[in-house]
């Protein structure tokens, strides 16, 4: 693996971790480098980050209930309209 590879890589992974709520410091940002030394050669590049995915419970302690959102939490809204009838 080329190091933009890797780079871009790290990049993804602690950009995850962190709205995983871990902090970044030293010892997330050396973690994460050691997970991308993990990676197998064998991987296929499409599927790398997939595979640093599945090793997260492996190197990092995330409670379960603090994965990322899909999306952001259902709000009702108003545009402005007034109810129909009133003044």
């Amino acid at each position: 693996m080329d190091a933009l590879k890797q780079y871009q890589l790290l990049g993804r992974l602690l950009v995850y971790l962190e709205a995983c709520g871990l902090e970044s410091d030293a010892a997330t940002f050396d973690t994460a480098l050691r997970m991308l030394s993990d990676i197998p050669q064998s991987a296929a590049e499409s599927q790398e980050f997939d595979w640093l995915l599945e090793r997260i419970p492996y190197y990092f302690r995330i409670a379960e209930d603090a994965l990322p959102k899909v999306a952001p939490p259902f709000q009702r809204g108003s545009i402005g309209y007034y109810a129909h009838g009133s003044s």
